[in-house]
């Protein structure tokens, strides 16, 4: 059966990378936060913890995988061709000058990308046949990416070398619990390529997709799908849920079951439509018990158990009974002595 995200794994998954981008191996960073480590098994190709400065393929990420950005200083060198070699500022309208060539836009490519952009155009203009062409970083400008959505502090992130997507959303505060599965990557550029992943947050360090984000870039962390579970339950309040099929009768588990006083007979789920809104009467022991149909819940479905007054009476009215008949045990003991 399924269970609501935890949101201790959840914290724990974050505080666990913050620990390894600091340094730590994750073996010590697990015994700095007290999580007990199982064996150690065999080791898995290609799943290396990300760190600052890896790739998503485990190994160090290449210097020509940032993208380049306004105030950036390149290096140009076109073999054979001193007056096209030295260094060259990108403007901030993301271009550079380059004689003959005139102004050409790079920002947002990699530096090999933008290389094969200026030799494609030196040859295009029949300035040379084969040119060779290095461009790299002489010193970085203001690289930022941008996260938005369910994050703890959305807004700009800085990027001072290459940075993965954890990292990125660990920078602007990490995961809200409100989170979805679903991130998004828009990546800089006119073409604006947008990348899709879908992300296990209570685990952030195991085997997941972790691509390297790059100036300009925006990451939209999507919002999770919530239902409510409110009135005579052990645990009332909202819950998280992504792709899963949530039905009444798993809501209530995750809600720790319905209390005694409760009139569970009567609940009725609350659900908003294009058409308004919609309230259906349920009787949740009957489902629980399977004498009826199970009902699945949509994002934002309200179940409402509402309390028993006659239970509530009765209750009382024991008590009062009760509060009585002690006193006069009291009142009578006290009178023989």
């Amino acid at each position: 059966m399924l269970s609501p995200r935890p949101v201790e794994q959840r914290v724990i998954g974050w505080m666990l990378l913050v620990l390894v981008v600091l340094g730590l191996s994750p073996d010590v960073a697990l015994g700095q936060l007290g999580v007990p480590q199982t064996a150690p098994s065999q080791s898995v190709p290609n799943q290396t913890a990300p760190g600052f400065g890896y790739s998503e393929h485990g190994g160090m990420a290449l210097q020509d995988d940032l993208g380049i950005a306004p105030g950036d200083v390149l290096t140009l060198t076109v073999f054979d061709t001193p007056e096209f070699t030295g260094p060259i500022r990108v403007a901030n309208d993301g271009t550079i000058q380059l004689p003959l060539v005139g102004k050409v836009t790079i920002a947002g490519l990699t530096t090999s990308a933008a290389a094969e952009l200026i030799r494609n155009l030196l040859i295009k203009g029949d300035f040379m046949k084969d040119p060779q062409v290095i461009l790299s970083f002489t010193d970085f400008g203001n690289h930022s990416a941008v996260v938005l959505g369910e994050v703890s502090r959305p807004g700009s992130v800085p990027l001072t070398g290459n940075r993965t997507l954890y990292e990125v959303i660990a920078g602007a505060g990490g995961a809200a619990v409100t989170a979805g599965d679903t991130v998004t990557i828009v990546h800089a550029g006119a073409q604006q390529a947008t990348e899709t992943y879908t992300m296990h947050w209570d685990r952030p360090l195991q085997g997941q997709p972790n691509p390297l984000v790059r100036s300009g870039d925006t990451v939209q962390v999507s919002r999770a799908g919530i239902i409510y579970i409110v009135g005579k339950v052990a645990k009332s309040g909202g819950y998280p849920i992504n792709h899963e099929k949530i039905t009444v009768a798993q809501a209530i588990v995750w809600a720790g079951g319905i209390q005694s006083l409760s009139k569970a007979s009567h609940a009725r789920l609350v659900r908003q439509t294009p058409n308004g809104r919609v309230v259906t009467e349920l009787n949740l022991p009957d489902i629980v018990n399977g004498k009826l149909p199970d009902v699945p819940m949509q994002d934002n479905d309200l179940l409402y158990v509402p309390t028993s007054l006659t239970k509530t009476a009765i209750a009382r009215g024991l008590e009062a009974a009760i509060t009585i008949t002690s006193a006069l045990v009291i009142y009578k003991n006290q009178g023989t002595h």
